[in-house]
C-alpha cells in the first residue's frame, strides 16, 4: 500500500508539472494559463493526501488490498506526459492539443486509483473527506474548461460521465417549483438532493434524516426562511454550519438576521457557478467542523 501511495505521488506531482508547462505555453492568453496553473495547484494538493494515504497504510484501515500502479501503465502515463510537457515547452501546442492531452491524462488507471483510494477512505479520514469534494470539483471545473476547446463531443461525454467521488444528502426547501427543479439539477453532482414547498414539509423531513446541507427561501407562506431557520437551530443547534439561504431581494431585517447569525445568503437570480461554488464550500466547511 506505501508503495501504492508513492507511485500515486511521483505522478501527482508529474502531473502538477504538465499543467505548469502547459500554463507556460498559453501565457498569451491569460484566462487560459490562469486556469491551468490552478489544475497545477490541486494536483499539488492531490499529491499532499498521499502521504495521508500512507499513513492509513501504516495504521491497517482497511486497504491492505489495494494494488499498485501498473509498471507498463505508469511508465505509459510518464511519456506521455514528458512528450507533452516538452512540446508545450517548445511553445507549439495547439488548444486541440492541449485538451487532448488533458483527457489522456485524466483518463489513465493512475486517476482510477486516486479515486478509489479516496472513496475508500473518505470515512476513515476527515482530510479524505475534503479531497473527495475538491476531487469532484476538479473534475467540474476541467469539464468547463475543456468544453471550450475544439474537442470531440464524445470524448467530453465521457469526463462528464465519470462517477461521483462524494455524495451528501441536500435538503431544499422553496414555495417555488421551478426553482426547486433548478436546484435539483444544479446539484445532482454534488449530493442527493430532496426537495419540500414548504416550511412545515422540511422540518418534518430534517427530523427523519441527517441532511449535511440545507438550502431555503426566505419568503415563504406559513413558515418563512427565518422561522424555519429558528426551528431547526432549536433541534439542532449546529445547523448554522450546514444552512444556506437562496433568495431574492431580502429586507433589511432579513440580511441583518443573516449576518447576525453568521450565515450564507445567495441572492436570485445567481450564476449556476456560484451555487456550485457556495454550496460546495459549505459542505467541505461542515466536514471540517464535524471531525
Amino acid at each position: 500500500m506505501q508503495d501504492l501511495a508513492k507511485d500515486l505521488k511521483q505522478i501527482e506531482y508529474k502531473a502538477a508539472e504538465f499543467y505548469h508547462a502547459m500554463a507556460a505555453n498559453f501565457k498569451e492568453n491569460t484566462e487560459i494559463s490562469s486556469a491551468l496553473e490552478r489544475f497545477a495547484q490541486e494536483e499539488e494538493e492531490h499529491g499532499k493526501i498521499m502521504d495521508i494515504i500512507a499513513a492509513c497504510a501504516e495504521e491497517g484501515n482497511g486497504i491492505s488490498c489495494l494494488r499498485t500502479v501498473n509498471p507498463s501503465t505508469q511508465y505509459s502515463i510518464s511519456i506521455a506526459m514528458d512528450s507533452s510537457i516538452e512540446h508545450a515547452r517548445a511553445g507549439s501546442m495547439t488548444l486541440q492539443e492541449l485538451g487532448e492531452a488533458i483527457i489522456a491524462v485524466e483518463f489513465s488507471e493512475w486517476n482510477s486509483l486516486f479515486f478509489y483510494v479516496v472513496n475508500t477512505l473518505k470515512n476513515v479520514r476527515p482530510e479524505c473527506k475534503i479531497a473527495a469534494i475538491k476531487m469532484q470539483e476538479h473534475i467540474r471545473a476541467l469539464q468547463q474548461f475543456l468544453n471550450l476547446l475544439p474537442l470531440d463531443r464524445k470524448i467530453l461525454e465521457r469526463l462528464r460521465n465519470l462517477p461521483p467521488l462524494w455524495c451528501e444528502n441536500i435538503l431544499v426547501i422553496d414555495d417555488d417549483a421551478s426553482v426547486l427543479d433548478l436546484l435539483k439539477a444544479v446539484l445532482r453532482k454534488t449530493g442527493n438532493v430532496d426537495v419540500a414547498l414548504d416550511g412545515t414539509e422540511g422540518l418534518e423531513k430534517i427530523r427523519q434524516k441527517y441532511y449535511a446541507l440545507v438550502i431555503s427561501d426566505l419568503n415563504m407562506p406559513k413558515v418563512d426562511g427565518i422561522q424555519l431557520y429558528k426551528k431547526m437551530h432549536d433541534l439542532f443547534p449546529s445547523i448554522n454550519r450546514r444552512f444556506l439561504f437562496f433568495s431574492g431581494t431580502p429586507s433589511d431585517d432579513q440580511l441583518s438576521f443573516v449576518r447576525e447569525h453568521n450565515l450564507k445568503l445567495i441572492e436570485k437570480p445567481a450564476m449556476i457557478k456560484d451555487i456550485i461554488a457556495e454550496t460546495s464550500a459549505v459542505l467541505s466547511a461542515g466536514i471540517v467542523n464535524l471531525n
